[in-house]
């Protein structure tokens, strides 16, 4: 994929705002491999035009692929879907939190004995939070889905503390 040269490619991001890059700071993209298979950017975007995919809704570290992506469905001539850059989750030291660090797999905190609930609950307010009158921290499933917006979400990483999910578990099962 050639890059235009001298563009500015701009569009607005549910959590960011108003997102903009110059062309000139993104290579020319290889789509196709040696082997003939394609790199993630073309299949990320073929896969999510054939899924009639209508929000791409991924962390943070993905911002700078968009321009790419936005470029790709304009090529083909394809309607491009709505875009939402999630702030990263952090360990307590503020490194990104990762799996060679530790459980990070819904799994690993299931098989620990947390409830499902508290675990929805936990992640949804990491990053997350309905505003500053709201003083509830127990959600069910539900009362996520009515009050969620991406204008709540906040744009710095979210620390993932252990200690408050034990508080939200605990929270869960005296329910």
């Amino acid at each position: 994929l050639k890059i235009p040269e001298k563009i500015e490619i701009k569009w607005s991001d549910l959590v960011r705002g108003t997102v903009s890059f110059a062309s000139n700071m993104i290579d020319d993209q290889v789509l196709l491999k040696s082997d003939g298979f394609p790199t993630y950017h073309l299949a990320n975007v073929v896969d999510d035009h054939f899924m009639e995919i209508t929000h791409v809704i991924r962390g943070e570290e993905w911002l700078s692929s968009t321009p790419k992506h936005i470029l790709l469905y304009e090529a083909f001539e394809w309607k491009i879907p709505e875009f939402a850059h999630l702030p990263l989750l952090l360990n307590k030291d503020r490194s990104k939190l990762s799996k060679r660090q530790g459980d990070v797999a819904v799994e690993d905190y299931m098989k620990k004995g947390y409830l499902p609930e508290a675990v929805i609950n936990f992640i949804a307010m990491l990053g997350w939070h309905p505003g500053s009158d709201e003083k509830q921290e127990i959600f069910s499933l539900m009362e996520l889905i009515e009050k969620f917006s991406f204008e709540k979400v906040h744009k710095a990483g979210a620390v993932f503390d252990i200690e408050k999910l034990d508080w939200v578990n605990w929270q869960w099962r005296r329910r």
